[in-house]
């Protein structure tokens, strides 16, 4: 329930933007879809959001050595709900393609 509760923080706090929000449960990480903001490979755009916007994700691609590019960027949501919600808003912040 403690968990359920910060991914619902963070999936409400990402309402209205062009984040593609993945169904998630049982996990401590929320998927997101990012082609609305680049076409990069997974890794590359994760390494724009930690270093141009402060904000840490996985890549999806270093789960399969055959692909460069999902789309996707996994966020760990086992965080304090102070940071869940900044980091929402700065994803929210970032413009589109």
């Amino acid at each position: 329930m403690f968990y359920e509760k910060k991914r619902n923080l963070f999936q409400e706090s990402l309402k209205g933007s062009n984040w593609e929000i993945y169904p998630c449960s049982g996990s401590y990480f929320q998927i997101l879809g990012f082609d609305a903001f680049s076409q990069e490979a997974d890794d590359q755009f994760a390494s724009v959001l930690t270093q141009q916007y402060g904000i840490a994700s996985i890549p999806i691609n270093v789960f399969n050595e055959n692909a460069s590019r999902t789309g996707l960027l996994r966020f760990c949501f086992a965080k304090s709900d102070e940071t869940l919600i900044a980091a929402a808003n700065k994803l929210k912040q970032i413009p589109l393609l």
